[in-house]
């Protein structure tokens, strides 16, 4: 059965632990690599920020070109007949 440490037999275990030398140059590598990665990440944003607002003049543009491509509609006003609106009523449902 095992038995709880105390507070000070835990901290006493763990001062008398002899670090590994190896061990600790693995890790500073490893956080020097990461801390490199994410500062060539952080540096690189203006082109990925230039590319997406290249897209949006492009697709500004091109809209604009499109639209200037079809003629221009104009549109007189309706023609209607009031002789036909009048027979409209015999499509009427009546209630009683």
């Amino acid at each position: 059965m095992k038995r709880k440490l105390s507070v000070e037999e835990f901290i006493h275990q763990e001062i008398s632990v002899k670090p590994s030398v190896s061990l600790t140059e693995r890790i500073m590598a490893d956080v020097l690599d990461t801390e490199n990665h994410i500062c060539t990440r952080n540096k690189m944003w203006w082109i990925q920020a230039t590319a997406i607002a290249a897209s949006v003049v492009i697709t500004v543009m091109l809209g604009i070109q499109i639209g200037k491509s079809y003629p221009k509609a104009t549109f007189d006003g309706w023609n209607i007949n009031d002789a036909q609106i009048e027979n409209l009523a015999l499509y009427e449902v009546e209630h009683e």
